[in-house]
């Protein structure tokens, strides 16, 4: 059994993404728990997807919005500046 369409290992997605092993596990362990993704394990790696329909149609959602206003985005002068976005517990190392 190897992997399915929808499913990733972390070394696919630093293929895809350009990110390092770290990063992108980190990330995998936030997402999953908070229960945007699941993993399946096999041997001695992990396959993650998507855990419920919503969100890859918000995702999907998301991409169509950009493309068509991403250009416009990226032009306004009201983020120009640093954004502070402070990590929830869960993907911090707190309790979640």
């Amino acid at each position: 059994m190897g992997e399915r369409p929808s499913e990733r290992r972390v070394t696919d997605l630093m293929a895809d993404v350009g990110g390092s092993q770290a990063n992108i596990s980190g990330h995998l362990a936030c997402l999953k728990g908070c229960g945007l993704v699941v993993d399946r394990p096999q041997g001695r790696s992990s396959y993650y997807r998507i855990a419920q329909p919503e969100v890859r149609r918000l995702l999907e959602a998301a991409e169509a919005l950009l493309a068509a206003v991403g250009h416009d985005v990226s032009l306004c002068d009201h983020y120009t500046g640093p954004v502070d976005i402070t990590a929830p517990a869960c993907c911090s190392g707190g309790a979640p």
